[in-house]
């Protein structure tokens, strides 16, 4: 993938538009023009032991204790 890319915003067709079904968007996992941020909050994502060693700066890898349920 090229990091640099970034992906263009597409305007979809009204009648199309009226057949889409789901959400426009995931709030939990919100997609970025920049190809390279997607590609790193991928890997932040899928190795979180490694994100927090190397990259604890990064608000996405603060992981928030929570109690167990019983």
């Amino acid at each position: 993938a090229r990091l640099d890319a970034t992906i263009p915003l597409l305007t979809l067709p009204e009648e199309l538009a009226a057949e889409a079904r789901g959400p426009a968007s995931d709030p939990d996992n919100p997609l970025f023009r920049d190809v390279g941020t997607n590609v790193l909050k991928s890997r932040l994502r899928s190795h979180p032991d490694v994100a927090r060693r190397h990259y604890a700066d990064l608000p996405e890898t603060r992981v928030e204790t929570r109690a167990s349920p019983v």
